[in-house]
């Protein structure tokens, strides 16, 4: 029998991290009063909640950053990443930059040209100068930038002083600017093509609108939205919410520069936790035996997967394999090219995996881990839908000569029950998600 984790275990490229850029230790930042909070137990922490890359972003200061990385190295080489940070008190409120862990000097070199004014890590130092001006010098030595808490009064760019002056315009714009980080979920959506529509919305895009204009950030004009704990206690870093203030970013690699990619795509590879559902349906595997694709096994992403190769090398087969598993394809069954059995691992909205085994010929059985125990479940319990290669094409050719096709297609496509639900849950959390296959 093949096992999910058989299947886990298969490299599928890019996958989503969990991330905190924003955490300040002990002895660097002075207002964090928590012994506990040395830059070793922060790895250690970050390590055992399953964080893959963290950032020392303490208070106009840099004390910490080597022993953070240095400690990460030493005991937990490829596993996760420390980035060399600071948060910096500029004129128009705090700023996140970042550099390369191989980069630390640049940091280092960083902080110096900014005329820190007031000693390292007190919470009153700051520079002179612009945050704008700011993203530029992190940007001449290699740094990228996120603006902090940006909906936070006093300390956050676009709270603390209102109206939208043209200061503001020039942070929005700065190519070393690659992010946004919120306090509360409801601004997760500022400066973005999703703003609310009142006023201050509408006056947020047009300022989104001025960095797609900008002719070096033509193809980065979307800004990542992302949270970070700020945590200034290891009580606070370490408390047990599931709803976290953390972000997942999606990473080819451990890597600042696979950061950088992940950032200057957000909409793709960028979001903030409490923006994502606790789970969503999905294919999560699948595992053939016998047929063209003998001993084939997939391991889907969590996102959207397409299936590359030459003419003839089974990427046809493997989708009409699946659909066979969920009885959506009777048919490919009588073809030489079917597998003598197909096993599909799925998991619905609630976070439950589901086991599909189909022998070829035989009926469908499909078993439900949920609480450590396996138990038979109805055949209908993970929906998804198939539509055949050239299907959509045959439908729409010419659907008033042929109503048959077309009725068929709604026929196979269109749950009354589901649309009945959905509107009597119109508002509720209730998700009645379809996975679609597409030949």
């Amino acid at each position: 029998m093949v096992l999910f984790k058989d299947i886990h275990v298969i490299d599928n490229g890019a996958r989503f991290h969990s991330v905190d850029l924003h955490i300040h230790s002990y002895g660097a930042s002075h207002e964090v009063t928590d012994s506990a909070m040395t830059p070793e137990a922060i790895v250690d922490s970050a390590e055992r909640q399953g964080l893959s890359v963290i950032a020392i972003t303490d208070h106009n200061s840099n004390m910490n950053v080597q022993r953070a990385i240095d400690h990460a190295g030493e005991h937990y080489a490829g596993q996760i990443l420390v980035l060399p940070g600071v948060e910096v008190t500029t004129a128009h409120g705090h700023l996140l930059a970042y550099f390369a862990p191989d980069r630390t000097a640049d940091l280092t070199k960083f902080l110096s040209r900014l005329d820190l004014i007031g000693e390292m890590g007190a919470d009153n130092t700051r520079t002179a100068k612009s945050m704008a001006d700011t993203i530029a010098e992190a940007e001449k030595l290699g740094g990228i930038c996120i603006a902090a808490h940006i909906d936070r009064e006093k300390t956050g760019f676009d709270a603390f002083a209102p109206g939208f002056q043209n200061w503001k315009k020039d942070i929005i714009t700065s190519p070393g600017l690659y992010g946004l980080e919120c306090d509360a979920v409801d601004a997760l959506i500022w400066y973005s093509e999703h703003d609310e529509s009142g006023s201050a919305g509408v006056e947020r895009k047009k300022m989104l609108a001025a960095r797609q204009l900008v002719h070096d950030l033509s193809a980065r004009g979307h800004l990542a939205h992302v949270q970070g704990s700020d945590a200034h206690s290891m009580k606070w870093f370490e408390h047990q919410d599931p709803s976290k203030p953390w972000t997942r970013i999606k990473l080819a690699e451990l890597s600042f520069n696979a950061l950088r990619v992940a950032l200057v795509d957000p909409t793709a590879r960028v979001r903030a936790c409490a923006s994502v559902p606790r789970s969503i349906p999905r294919v999560r595997g699948v595992a053939i035996t016998g047929g063209f694709l003998h001993e084939e096994r997939i391991h889907f992403s969590d996102n959207l997967n397409c299936l590359i190769g030459g003419r003839g090398t089974g990427k046809s087969t493997a989708i009409r394999a699946i659909a066979y598993a969920f009885g959506l394809n009777e048919e490919f069954g009588d073809y030489d090219n079917c597998p003598d059995s197909v096993t599909v691992f799925c998991e619905d909205a609630n976070g439950i995996l589901y086991r599909y085994v189909r022998a070829r010929g035989g009926d469908i059985e499909v078993k439900a881990k949920e609480d450590r125990s396996v138990i038979d479940v109805p055949i209908d319990a993970f929906r998804i839908e198939y539509f055949g290669q050239g299907e959509l094409a045959r439908v729409a050719e010419d659907p008033l000569k042929r109503p048959d096709l077309f009725q068929e297609f709604l026929d196979r496509h269109t749950n009354l029950r589901d649309l009945l639900e959905t509107g009597a849950k119109m508002g509720s959390d209730q998700d009645n998600s379809t996975i679609y296959f597409i030949i």
